[in-house]
């Protein structure tokens, strides 16, 4: 386990280094009100993107230490993107939020410092309804780990 926690360590520095030579955030070409999360993300000091990255790189090491199989991350991003599109009311920033720590709760310690990136985030309160920017790019940011996740069911 310490060894596990070593090695994330050393890629969250390594993907912190080549994290900060992306192209330009989403959120450049966005006025403020256009989306909740470039918002939230400027106040915390972060880009969407940044964050995006390391959940990214935590999932690869989620998955290549064993903590989850790739059905179970594949079953949890499916159901996350068809709840996503199911909207039809709006869903707030506080609900997101509401929904992250639920999902969390019910995890490992292990997994749950994966999601360490997010604590920022998670500290907000708003009750502002995220925009359909923001829909989308929460279901794109889950397609590309579902991508991350493909290659492991086919050697599981």
């Amino acid at each position: 386990m310490k060894l596990f926690i070593l090695i994330i360590g050393i890629l969250f520095v390594f993907a912190g280094c080549a994290i900060n030579q992306q192209a330009p955030s989403v959120c450049d070409t966005l006025e403020p009100g256009q989306s909740v999360i470039c918002d939230m993300a400027d106040k915390v000091g972060q880009r969407p993107e940044t964050v995006a990255s390391f959940l990214k790189l935590g999932n690869v090491a989620g998955l290549s230490g064993k903590l989850y199989t790739a059905q179970q991350a594949d079953k949890f991003i499916s159901d996350t993107i068809n709840h996503l599109k199911s909207l039809t009311g709006g869903l707030t920033y506080a609900q997101a939020v509401k929904y992250v720590i639920t999902t969390l709760a019910g995890l490992s310690p292990e997994v749950q410092s994966l999601f360490i990136v997010l604590d920022d985030f998670i500290a907000i309160d708003t009750n502002e309804v995220l925009t359909s920017i923001d829909i989308e790019m929460l279901i794109t940011h889950l397609q590309q780990q579902k991508a991350i996740v493909a290659p492991f069911i086919l050697v599981e």
